[in-house]
């Protein structure tokens, strides 16, 4: 009988794992699909450099300005149900945007952003909701990683697809994705393998004693004394450095997923298609970073760990910007920091929080800071390239963001563990 038990757990926490990487895959795959046919959905719609930049960039504005709808439907529906929502939405979104005009473009582009905005914020909370910090943090960065991999697989496939089929198909066929995810992650619900909002208590992540969650990844405990469950979302030091630090990461990653093949072809003699087979290794390394990253935090201060990610991000736009014939180099080294810094700044909003409603809190205001910044730079460095007919300017400016973000992260590090130390 309890060897019964024991499966039926098992498999309920394996069907819970499959369905939450199966939505990971459409959180960033949908909307990085028009970057390697870049130049064609310009060419054929009659965009410029800056007007084409937005079908990268309107969804991390919609990111932010989403938000505030996203965390009305997830605290109405519960987050397990808000899923739902996103994946339907995104099956709207493929097809509307690739009905090749234009505004349709730019429309399904809009209807993409509001629905990963909802997953943006759903998909943490849920895994904060039902895992123990320790594995909570380490399930982040296996969704990281998962997101890159979807990334990976929709930069390699979408040239050829363009190349047999037209780009309006190639970007319209991504949607498959999320009536893929759907199928496990119905079955999760229904199961009982996540816990339904609101009808059994939060488990052991946000439940258990301040011992417990101490010891969760390290015999000694890490944080001394009770915890202040009133602690502030906008008045927080720590969370506004973590809100910088991320928005910093965003500005230089959409430069960077955004006009990668492109400033490639410029600056070396890649063709069109090596150069996406090239941001899907960019992609590809951030699958080993996320999971990676996290593992060497432990329970040691995040802070060093930060400093070293910092700068192999900053490797990226430096390297392409001083020697682009070493690109291979730049784009591993890049391609580990970029999801890596984004599993340990999530791992910093789980320490600091005391309840799924906290999560959601940081995680809506952090979001809408960081997207915000985010949201027009790869537009910006279209008009940069627009402007000075070269991607030197654009890649000074992407080099200056990881500076900031560097110190940023290492800051928001050193904080958020004094903060955990004390109990505030």
């Amino acid at each position: 009988m309890r060897d019964r038990g024991r499966r039926w757990r098992d498999g309920r926490q394996a069907l819970f794992v499959a369905a939450i990487l199966a939505v990971a895959l459409n959180a960033r795959a949908t909307i990085s699909a028009p970057a390697p046919v870049l130049p064609q959905i310009q060419r054929d719609l009659g965009m410029d450099s800056a007007v084409a930049g937005l079908l990268v960039g309107l969804p991390i504005l919609l990111f932010a300005l989403a938000v505030p709808l996203a965390s009305v439907i997830i605290r109405k529906l519960g987050p397990d149900r808000a899923v739902d929502v996103m994946l339907g939405t995104i099956v709207l979104g493929v097809v509307v945007r690739s009905l090749g005009t234009a505004e349709f473009a730019l429309a399904g582009t809009v209807v993409l952003g509001a629905a990963l905005t909802i997953g943006n914020i759903a998909v943490p909370v849920i895994i904060g909701r039902e895992l123990p910090l320790a594995r909570a943090i380490k399930m982040n960065g296996v969704f990281a990683a998962f997101s890159s991999g979807g990334m990976m697989i929709t930069f390699a496939a979408t040239a050829p697809l363009a190349l047999a089929f037209g780009w309006e198909i190639a970007i319209a066929s991504w949607g498959v994705l999320a009536v893929i995810a759907w199928i496990p992650w119905l079955f999760a619900r229904r199961s009982g393998a996540m816990t339904a909002a609101g009808e059994q208590p939060e488990r052991a992540m946000f439940t258990a004693p301040i011992e417990a969650i101490s010891t969760m990844t390290s015999p000694t405990p890490v944080i001394r004394g009770p915890v202040n469950r009133r602690r502030g979302t906008w008045t927080s030091l720590s969370v506004w450095l973590i809100a910088g630090t991320f928005a910093c990461h965003n500005f230089a990653f959409n430069v960077l997923s955004g006009w990668l093949p492109t400033i490639l072809v410029e600056r070396t003699d890649l063709s069109m298609t090596s150069a996406g087979l090239a941001l899907s290794m960019f992609m590809g390394c951030g699958i080993v970073g996320a999971m990676l990253f996290p593992m060497l935090v432990g329970s040691r201060p995040p802070a060093p760990v930060l400093a070293l990610v910092g700068t192999l991000w900053m490797s990226a736009p430096f390297g392409l910007l001083l020697a682009p014939s070493l690109w291979p180099i730049w784009l591993v080294l890049g391609g580990l920091a970029q999801s890596g810094l984004f599993t340990v700044l999530f791992g910093l909003i789980y320490q600091r929080a005391v309840d799924s409603d906290h999560t959601r809190r940081m995680l809506a205001m952090v979001q809408m800071i960081a997207y915000t910044s985010g949201a027009t730079s790869a537009s910006i460095a279209g008009w940069q390239y627009d402007s000075t007919g070269d991607w030197t300017l654009p890649l000074i400016t992407t080099a200056a963001a990881t500076v900031v973000m560097s110190v940023g992260a290492v800051s928001a590090g050193i904080l958020v563990w004094r903060e955990r130390r004390s109990g505030r």
